[in-house]
């Protein structure tokens, strides 16, 4: 897998190997939608960039997707970030 920080923490937040699968899949989906180089890279980024950027992606998928994969996303995120001690605004 990988050794960046952030993901070896996430990964340790999660028991299920299908909802790790899930997760790990939803995370690199919203990276990869910005283009963001690592993981490690999306933990120093600004809250409020943060914020807009996840607002802005499951907007972007509305309509898309399932409802469920939309709860997904947003499961995963909220993990990965509260992990990672990157405050966000709740749902």
């Amino acid at each position: 897998m990988t050794s960046q920080r952030s993901i070896i923490i996430f990964n340790h937040a999660i028991s299920s190997e299908a909802t790790k699968k899930c997760y790990l899949n939803e995370l690199k989906r919203f990276k990869e939608f910005y283009k963001i180089r690592d993981y490690d890279s999306l933990t120093t980024m600004d809250p409020k960039k943060l914020q807009m950027m996840i607002e802005d992606y499951i907007m972007q998928r509305k309509g898309k997707v399932e409802r469920s994969s939309l709860s997904h996303s947003l499961s995963a995120l909220d993990l990965f970030f509260s992990m990672n001690d990157v405050i966000l605004k709740s749902n």
